[in-house]
C-alpha cells in the first residue's frame, strides 16, 4: 500500500512533520476480513518525515488509525476476536479482556 499521506504528527511537539525523510520498513499487516476463507494481508511501507519545528529534527513515521504501531494486526481483527470470546464465554466483560 502507498501512502496518500503528505505529513505525520511530530512525537516530541505534536506539531505537523512534512519533510520527506524516506521510508520505513515494509511489514505485513493481517487484515480482519478474509477472502475466500484465506487470511488477507496487507504489505505496508510507513513514510518517514523530519520535523521542522524542532531543533534537532526527530524522524517521525507515520501512523495510521487503523493499525497500532508495531502490530501485525489491524484494529478490526481484534476488535473482531474479542467479540467472538465474548459471544464464547459470556461471564468474561470487554473490560477484562483488553487488559
Amino acid at each position: 500500500m502507498a501512502s496518500k499521506n503528505d505529513h505525520s504528527t511530530c512525537h516530541k511537539r505534536g506539531k505537523p512533520a512534512t519533510e520527506y525523510n524516506g521510508s520505513a520498513s515494509t511489514r505485513l499487516v493481517r487484515h480482519h476480513l478474509p477472502v475466500s476463507n484465506k487470511p488477507v494481508y496487507l504489505r505496508i511501507t510507513p513514510v518517514r518525515y523530519l520535523c521542522e519545528h524542532c531543533d534537532d529534527p526527530p524522524t517521525t513515521t507515520e501512523q495510521y488509525d487503523w493499525c497500532d504501531r508495531n502490530v501485525t494486526t489491524v484494529k478490526g481483527l481484534e476488535e473482531h476476536l474479542i467479540r467472538q470470546l465474548i459471544r464464547q464465554f459470556p461471564f468474561v466483560s470487554y473490560k477484562q479482556l483488553r487488559y
